[in-house]
């Protein structure tokens, strides 16, 4: 059975899921329009679109040469994780067998996380309604595909696990004196990206408000995946509030395999998106015994039995508050503690492929007509640049 995959190499928990699939399929191919160098055990092709060049039509190019490739390949399924990616649009278009879209959240909660252009919108809605089937990371994921008109019977529950070095005890003195965190307390931890939807600002703004009672609190912020406007943003706040000694920068390019110990040395770990998926930082925070702060959102009061997270508004006040309260409630913090394990081995302990994914896959028959309009949609957003202008984009909510 030839599988062939669309998405992002370069992301960890993306890589992980195409690793687990070379224990299913032994004939692959990586479709990505990120850069790629291949590493020991990669047992499969990787086509890396990023060193196609073409030009001044790069993009335009692009798109065609994937669109004659997924006509001609004799795959058995497309696997695209990400339904806003482009290419994913173009495979469900062109190619002849069934397609899977495995939603990761932005291309469920759309304007909820980002600035999407009416087209962006109009070519992600229609490739998962087009798609064979859908997976989701949550219960609340699919409850809202269900609401963007998806069908239920194409819609599939697939948790995605963690590996058990998560679960392992980690040495931390490294971490300690790497970041000189001998004699702070409380450590806080953000491992979500240094972007707008995450809110780091606030999260800041909560450790300036609790500096006074507590001088010895530390913020450690990832840096992974920063945007650059928003990263100066941060740096300018530390420097006007007089935090530069409670602020720890982890560097950009920290692997995953070295987190642990930063988890394990936090106290709490804060992340305050306003929609999410099932973010792995999440669990693996919960399965290194880490409590976690999180936004008040219906996913993770829908998803979870027992409670394994405290959640809070998103302003410095509410956030400061509980953190304040776990760290003088030890019984709490101990019982999330405990709880939160137990939660994270029950579902997501060992990553897993749901082998349901790929039992009775129909490829869906678009007709001329349709396969017409979708790569007109494809076309218009394709040329949306150039008059972006006249096309109003819808503001994150």
């Amino acid at each position: 059975m030839k599988l062939g995959i669309v998405g992002n190499l370069n992301s960890d928990h993306i890589y992980r899921r195409v690793q687990l699939l070379q224990t299913i399929f032994k004939d692959m191919v990586v479709i990505t329009r990120n850069r790629y160098v291949k590493k020991p055990g990669d047992n499969f092709e990787v086509i890396d679109l990023s060193q196609k060049k073409h030009g001044f039509l790069k993009t335009f190019r692009q798109y065609w040469w994937c669109y004659k490739y997924f006509r001609e390949s004799k795959f058995n399924c497309i696997q695209a994780f990400y339904a806003l990616d482009p290419i994913a649009w173009v495979a469900n278009v062109a190619a002849k067998c069934p397609l899977i879209l495995s939603t990761m959240g932005g291309d469920v909660f759309l304007e909820e996380q980002q600035k999407i252009t009416r087209f962006t919108r109009a070519n992600t809605l229609t490739s998962l309604k087009d798609a064979a089937r859908v997976t989701t990371l949550s219960l609340y994921m699919t409850e809202r595909l269900k609401q963007l008109g998806i069908k239920s019977k194409n819609i599939l529950l697939d948790y995605w696990g963690i590996e058990n070095f998560w679960f392992e005890k980690a040495d931390t003195s490294h971490t300690v004196k790497k970041y000189d965190l001998k004699n702070s307390h409380p450590i806080i931890f953000s491992p979500r990206l240094m972007q707008p939807l995450y809110n780091i600002h606030v999260i800041l703004e909560a450790v300036k408000e609790l500096k006074q009672q507590l001088p010895q609190i530390k913020l450690i912020l990832s840096q992974y995946g920063s945007c650059s406007t928003y990263k100066q943003v941060i740096m300018e706040n530390i420097t006007n509030w007089g935090l530069q000694d409670n602020i720890v920068f982890l560097p950009e390019d920290t692997a995953r395999e070295k987190l642990p110990p930063v988890y394990q040395v936090s106290d709490i770990t804060v992340m305050l998106p306003p929609s999410d998926g099932m973010p792995m930082s999440l669990l693996e925070s919960i399965a290194s015994q880490t409590p976690v702060i999180g936004s008040d959102i219906p996913h993770y009061q829908q998803d979870s039995q027992p409670k394994f997270m405290i959640t809070t508004g998103i302003d410095s006040k509410s956030v400061a508050r509980e953190i304040q309260m776990l760290i003088e409630n030890k019984q709490e913090f101990e019982k999330l503690k405990k709880d939160g394990v137990n939660f994270v081995k029950k579902y997501y302990q060992t990553p897993n492929i749901n082998p349901k994914i790929y039992d009775g896959l129909e490829k869906i028959s678009l007709g001329k007509l349709r396969i017409l309009y979708r790569m007109t949609l494809i076309f218009l957003f394709l040329i949306e640049p150039w008059f972006a202008k006249l096309l109003p984009t819808r503001d994150a909510a």
